[in-house]
C-alpha cells in the first residue's frame, strides 16, 4: 500500500539533497515563524527543535515540535544490524557513486518536519548527501501539501517547503499546552511529559473531582498538581501546592522497589541492583542454556542500563512560584449516563485529549473498559471471556513469571485485550494485546489514546511472607 507521504518524501529528497539544504530549511522556517516560534537547543547548538506558541495565547506553547535538526549525526541512537550467523556488525552499504557537491559545510545530519504526530525524516551521511528517509504516517496530516506547494514554483524549493510547514497548526492535534516563564533543560517537551505523568497519577488516584475542567501540573518534577472548574481555580490550587511541594529531582524507580500490599514503600531499590541474593539464583554451572548474544548488544537482564540523551544548552535556573514551568490540560466532562460496569474515569492522551473508561474497582484489582469498545462488552460474561483468552497462554505466562529475576517485588500484573474483527473462519472477539507487571501501579501507563480502545484487567499480587 502506498503511503500518503510517499510523494512528499520524494519531493523533499529531491529538493533537500544535502545537509546544507537541511540546515537552510530549518533556518528559513525559524525566520518565518519569528515571534510565533520557540527554539530549544542542545549539544552546543548542534541539536535544535522548533516549537510554536499557541495562536490564541502567546504565553502558552504547543509542546510538540514543528521541526528539528541535528548537525553532526542522527537525532537519536540507532542500533546496528547484526549478522545472525556470526554476531558481527553488518556495515552500512556504500553509497552509489555520484558527483560531489560543491557546497561547503557538509556533514552528517538529520532533519525532521512534523504536523502533529505525523513526521518525515531525512538522514544525511558523513559526506552530507542524502542517505535514507523515514516517515510516521499513522495519523492524517497536511504534510502531503508539500509537493503541491513545490509545484507552484513561486520561490526557491527549500523556501516553499518551509513556508508550507509554517502554515500548519500543531495546536490542532491536541489541547495540551505548557507555560514556560523560564527556559529549562527539558524545554517544552520535557515540561509537558513531566506534567502529563503527574496528571495521570492524580486522575488515577481519584483526587480529581468530576467537576474539574482544568488541571495544572508541575513540569519540572511533577510534585505539584492543581485542578478546578476554571483555569484560574486550578492555577490557584497549583500555586498553593507548589509552596508545599517545591520541585525536587524525580525519584528513580527500579524493578526491585519493595512495597507492601497497600502500595506503601518499604525500601527503595538501589540503582546497582537488589542488595540481597535471591533464592532462585544459581551458580554459573547450573544456569540454564541461553542463546549466544552477539557482541555489542546490551544485556538488559544483568542489572540497570542507563541510556543518556542530549545535553541541553541551558541549566535549571532557580525555580519560584512565578517561574515554575507548568503543563495545562483541559479536562472534558464524563459522559452523561452511567456505564454498564463500575464508574466513569478520565484518562489523558499523549497530547492532552481526555478519554473515558468504565472502571470497576474490586478487592483484587480492577477491570477497565475503554469507551470505544464498550459496546463490544457484555459485563455479565466479560471475566469468563478474558479467562478463556488467558488460558490459551497460561503455561507460557507462568514460565515467564517464574523466570523473571525480580518476581518477589512484583505487586501487580496487568493484561490488556483488544477487539478484533472477524477474519476468515475466526469470529469477531477480544484477543490479548499485551500486559505488564511491576512493584507499584500509579496510573502513569494509562495513556488515554490507548485505554479508550482496549479492555484492561489489573490484579494485585500479595507480598511474599
Amino acid at each position: 500500500m502506498t503511503s500518503p507521504l510517499s510523494a512528499t518524501v520524494e519531493a523533499m529528497q529531491a529538493h533537500v539533497p544535502t545537509s546544507r539544504h537541511a540546515e537552510m530549511l530549518f533556518e528559513i522556517l525559524t525566520d518565518l515563524l519569528g515571534d510565533q516560534g520557540v527554539l530549544w537547543t542542545a549539544n552546543d547548538g548542534r541539536l535544535r527543535k522548533l516549537f510554536r506558541r499557541d495562536p490564541l495565547d502567546a504565553a502558552l506553547e504547543v509542546p510538540w515540535p514543528v521541526a528539528q535538526l541535528s548537525l553532526g549525526g542522527r537525532i537519536g541512537w540507532v542500533s546496528p544490524m547484526f549478522d545472525t550467523r556470526t554476531g558481527e556488525v553488518v556495515p552500512d552499504p556504500e553509497p552509489p557513486p555520484g558527483k560531489a557537491s560543491k557546497l561547503r559545510g557538509l556533514g552528517a545530519a538529520q532533519v525532521e518536519v512534523y504536523d502533529g504526530p505525523a513526521r518525515i525524516s531525512l538522514v544525511f551521511g558523513e559526506n552530507g548527501e542524502f542517505k535514507e528517509a523515514s516517515i510516521d504516517d499513522r495519523f492524517p496530516s497536511r504534510l502531503p501539501e508539500i509537493p503541491i506547494a513545490l509545484l507552484s514554483k513561486r520561490a526557491p524549493p527549500v523556501e516553499l517547503i518551509a513556508s508550507c510547514v509554517a502554515l500548519f497548526d500543531p495546536g490542532g492535534h491536541g489541547p495540551g499546552r505548557v507555560q514556560m516563564p523560564v527556559a529549562v533543560p527539558g524545554g517544552a517537551e520535557g515540561t509537558w511529559m513531566m506534567g502529563l505523568i503527574a496528571a495521570r497519577r492524580a486522575l488515577f488516584s481519584g483526587h480529581v473531582p468530576a467537576d474539574a475542567r482544568y488541571l495544572v501540573a508541575d513540569g519540572v518534577s511533577g510534585s505539584a498538581v492543581g485542578f478546578g472548574p476554571t483555569l484560574a481555580a486550578a492555577t490557584a490550587m497549583f500555586e498553593s501546592q507548589f509552596a508545599v511541594s517545591p520541585p525536587a529531582d524525580p525519584t528513580r524507580l527500579t524493578a526491585w522497589d519493595d512495597y507492601d500490599d497497600d502500595g506503601n514503600l518499604l525500601k527503595r531499590g538501589e540503582m546497582s541492583g537488589p542488595d540481597e541474593p535471591e533464592p532462585w539464583e544459581s551458580s554459573e554451572a547450573d544456569e540454564p542454556w541461553k542463546p549466544a548474544r552477539p557482541p555489542g548488544m546490551i544485556d538488559f537482564t544483568r542489572g540497570p542500563v542507563r541510556i543518556t540523551g542530549p545535553t541541553p544548552d541551558v541549566s535549571l535556573p532557580p525555580i519560584t512560584v512565578a517561574s515554575i514551568p507548568r503543563a495545562i490540560i483541559p479536562l472534558a466532562a464524563s459522559p452523561p449516563f452511567s456505564p454498564p460496569l463500575g464508574r466513569w474515569e478520565r484518562t489523558i492522551g499523549a497530547r492532552g485529549t481526555t478519554a473515558h473508561v468504565a472502571r470497576l474497582v474490586r478487592s483484587g484489582g480492577f477491570l477497565q473498559v475503554g469507551e470505544r469498545v464498550l459496546w463490544c462488552v457484555d459485563p455479565r460474561t466479560l471475566d469468563a471471556v478474558l479467562d478463556e483468552i488467558d488460558s490459551r497462554t497460561a503455561e507460557v505466562d507462568a514460565a515467564m513469571d517464574e523466570a523473571y529475576p525480580y518476581r518477589r517485588y512484583v505487586r501487580f500484573r496487568s493484561r490488556t485485550y483488544r477487539w478484533a474483527e472477524a477474519r476468515g473462519t475466526r469470529p469477531a472477539g477480544f484477543e490479548r494485546a499485551g500486559g505488564g507487571s511491576g512493584p507499584r501501579f500509579d496510573g502513569v501507563a494509562l495513556d488515554g489514546d490507548v485505554e479508550t480502545v482496549i479492555v484492561r484487567r489489573h490484579a494485585k499480587v500479595p507480598r511474599p511472607k
